[in-house]
């Protein structure tokens, strides 16, 4: 579903990068916990790959080499340069897999 607009206004904001990799999800957030309140996220890859965003289940269930069947199930698919606006709550954790080596991606959450 694409959205034509954008959050443009909020109360706290906190940014950062986070490395993800092959080999387990990682939970998308900058901190040890979610921004209180958050009620966007924004995934920024910056990496020359793909990555996979999705339920916690891309930890051990998933193969490294994701297939059209997890994907449906599990995930979405960022290429490379794109980036994603996710209006989630801070109740829900979302995380991310490379397909390949360990990544750097940016994310912000929007409270």
């Amino acid at each position: 579903m694409a959205m034509d607009f954008l959050p443009t206004a909020y109360v706290r904001m906190l940014s950062g990068r986070i490395q993800i990799n092959a080999s387990s999800a990682t939970a998308l957030r900058v901190g040890s916990d979610n921004l209180e309140g958050r009620k966007w996220l924004l995934v920024d890859n910056a990496t020359n790959v793909p990555v996979f965003i999705g339920s916690q289940y891309l930890v051990d269930t998933t193969p490294t080499t994701i297939t059209a069947y997890f994907l449906g199930k599990y995930g979405t698919k960022l290429a490379s340069g794109d980036r994603m606006w996710l209006p989630v709550a801070d109740t829900l954790t979302i995380y991310a897999r490379s397909n390949s080596g360990v990544k750097e991606i940016r994310v912000m959450e929007l409270a």
